[in-house]
């Protein structure tokens, strides 16, 4: 452990350092002034992790399965110029609570025990929750009142969702794979360009899938409609 700190210490012009798959790295405290790179990827028993990084750009930590929320909430303060956030996998994230002025991506797939989102990050742009299964309506509507800049939406296998209401003037590209309980949308999305949106069949009710995407005069920029495994959408529903 004390061999990461030691190296971000040494070298003082280092700006990318990667720790790939040091399984018994446990906790680790990086502070330096030059690094814009850092990717702990697959250590899977981190579990605290202290970073004092001003110019730290971007944080990769997939599949860091023993990260807690305790281990990120402090990220935003001590890395003020982070665009680029990375937790793919990081399956103990039960939690999370950022607040961040810098940045501009982050990314949440395969976070599947994710049951509590709470986001101040006036600048993002890009949001993944692909497989986050414990997603709600609720967190969901927070994070987006929160993220006026928001333009790209992932929310592939969020099998919670049921009645989805989306209000967002800048998302432009939305992806709804595999919402197994997803029942109706209803979007008011001026600036939306794409939407996928695919139901896998036999979810849904006894008589199968049925989706509603409603008030898509609601967004009037849309160029690309994909649409796959829907087993009934009435004409009505396009009104």
């Amino acid at each position: 452990d004390a061999a990461v700190s030691k190296t971000a210490a040494l070298f003082r012009r280092l700006q990318t350092l990667e720790g790939y798959g040091v399984m018994r790295l446990q906790h680790a405290h990086i502070a330096s002034a030059s690094l814009r790179f850092v990717n702990l990827s697959g250590c899977r028993a981190l579990a605290s992790l202290r970073l004092e990084c001003p110019s730290l750009s971007e944080l990769t930590l997939q599949n860091c399965r023993e990260i807690s929320s305790d281990a990120i909430s402090d990220i935003g303060r001590t890395c003020q110029a982070l665009r680029c956030l990375d937790l793919c996998g990081c399956s103990r994230l039960a939690a999370l609570e950022l607040s961040s002025r810098s940045l501009t991506t982050l990314r949440l797939s395969g976070c599947t025990k994710l049951q509590h989102l709470v986001l101040e990050c006036a600048a993002l742009e890009e949001l993944f929750l692909r497989g986050c299964e414990g997603c709600t309506q609720e967190d969901l509507a927070a994070a987006l009142a929160a993220s006026p800049l928001l333009r790209r939406l992932d929310l592939t296998s969020c099998s919670k969702l049921t009645d989805l209401t989306l209000q967002h003037a800048k998302v432009s590209d939305l992806r709804l794979f595999w919402c197994g309980s997803l029942q109706r949308t209803s979007l008011t999305c001026p600036a939306l360009r794409r939407l996928t949106l695919q139901i896998p069949a036999g979810t849904g009710d006894e008589e199968g899938a049925s989706v509603g995407v409603a008030r898509l005069g609601d967004v009037p920029r849309l160029a690309e409609l994909h649409l796959a495994d829907i087993e009934a959408m009435d004409a009505e529903d396009f009104a």
